[in-house]
């Protein structure tokens, strides 16, 4: 797969960088509104798509190897798993009247919590869907007939 004309890539260029912010910002805001940490997975991977079709399978491969894929996942996981621990340990050492109830870093704890759970499951589930996306790429290019 070589890529698309150039005028499809400089537009993918473009569009590329508001899809990805607006995919962290979902990530990011899901304990807040509507999102979270699968739904700005998704919306990174349509970046990540949307780059495969404008530049190539070649590009996208060179960018996006296979253990950065497992290594992202894996640490998302690990991080969505010492969240919990954590969480449970502030909630006990400061919700026993250790901090005034208006107190700010005991309404930051509060929302750290459940922000930090959103971002390591966009983490892990979006490096599960590139690494899988990847995988079909890959798996189709072998399957092509050559030309």
């Amino acid at each position: 797969m070589r890529g698309m004309s150039p005028i499809v890539q400089n537009m993918a260029r473009l569009v590329m960088g508001f899809v990805l912010i607006f995919g962290l910002y979902i990530a990011s805001s899901g304990q807040d509104a509507p999102g979270g940490g699968f739904a700005g997975a998704v919306i990174v991977l349509a970046c990540v798509v949307l780059g495969v079709l404008a530049f190539g399978g070649e590009a996208a491969k060179e960018l996006i190897a296979e253990h950065r894929c497992q290594m992202f996942a894996a640490v998302g996981a690990l991080v969505f798993l010492a969240v919990a621990p954590a969480g449970l340990w502030a909630v006990r050492y400061f919700g026993e009247n250790q901090l005034p109830a208006d107190s700010p870093f005991r309404q930051t704890l509060r929302h750290l919590g459940p922000l930090l759970t959103d971002l390591s499951l966009a983490v892990q589930v979006g490096a599960g869907l590139v690494g899988i996306f990847m995988a079909l790429v890959i798996a189709t290019r072998r399957a092509m007939p050559k030309e």
